[in-house]
C-alpha cells in the first residue's frame, strides 16, 4: 500500500507530509540497530513514530534509519532533534502497554541526503 498526502489549511509544516499506512516503514536507532518505532508520516523536513511507553528513553538528537519491511528501500544516518512526544489516545483498551507518538524533525541534512529522502518517499508513494 502507498502513502497518502495529507491536506492541512492549518500546516505549518515548510513540506507535504505522507501517511505511510499498514506499519510499512520502522525507524531504527542508528548507532545500536534497534527499532524505535513504526512511522506513522513522513515528509522531507521530518516524521512522527508510534512506539510503546515501556520502550527506552530515546535521545534529544541522534541519528536514524528508515527500514521499510519486506526488505524494500530504506534510507540511512538521518540526523534528527526530537519536536514532540505525547500519548496516542484510541489505544487498545486491552492492551496494559500504552503507545506514544514522537515526532522528530530532520537535521542538516545535505542536499544528497534530501535527494535520497525524497526518492525513497517517491518509491513507498508509486
Amino acid at each position: 500500500m502507498a502513502f497518502t498526502t495529507v491536506i492541512n489549511q492549518n500546516e505549518r509544516r515548510n513540506s507535504e507530509r505522507f501517511l505511510c499506512p499498514d506499519q510499512l516503514c520502522r525507524v531504527v536507532d542508528s548507532a545500536r540497530g534497534e527499532e524505535l518505532g513504526v512511522v506513522m508520516d513522513i515528509s522531507l523536513g521530518g516524521l512522527t513514530f508510534s512506539y510503546f511507553q515501556d520502550q527506552e528513553v530515546f535521545e534529544e538528537s541522534g541519528t536514524l534509519d528508515i527500514v521499510s519491511r519486506n526488505g524494500g528501500p530504506s534510507i540511512r544516518s538521518l540526523s534528527y532533534q526530537n519536536v514532540t512526544d505525547f500519548d496516542l489516545l484510541g489505544s487498545h483498551p486491552f492492551d496494559i502497554r500504552r503507545r506514544r507518538r514522537r515526532g522528530i524533525r530532520f537535521e542538516a541534512l545535505p542536499s544528497e541526503k534530501l535527494v535520497e529522502l525524497r526518492q525513497f518517499i517517491q518509491l513507498l508513494i508509486v
